[in-house]
């Protein structure tokens, strides 16, 4: 994957951004980084907790630009199979068509 310092002008909106999450997750197109793991261990929630935030959560505020990977980052709020709320951050590739899901809190 290839790292473009430069930031866009424009990001995909909520709603787009949840249907493109959603369609790569259904299609097996995800990434979950060393640090979700860590934050599963930490904070006792798994894949399900995060699929289901990803197909039912909201994204309620603007995206932040990550500099370093020069990529917008997402936050997904919801709440886990047992109900408790729960933030997923990620990042879309549309390019390559790929859901990155980066941390939980």
């Amino acid at each position: 994957m290839s790292i473009n310092p430069k930031r866009p002008h424009k990001w995909l909106s909520g709603k787009s951004v949840l249907e493109k999450a959603r369609k790569y997750l259904n299609s097996g197109n995800v990434i979950s980084t060393p640090h979700l793991k860590k934050r599963m261990e930490e904070k006792h929630f798994d894949m399900h907790d995060v699929i289901n935030i990803i197909e039912n959560g909201k994204i309620l505020k603007p995206p932040e630009w990550n500099e370093e990977f020069g990529q917008f980052r997402y936050v997904v709020k919801g709440k886990d199979v047992e109900g408790v709320e729960l933030n997923i951050v990620i990042t879309i590739s549309t390019k390559e068509e790929i859901l990155t899901i980066i941390t939980g809190f």
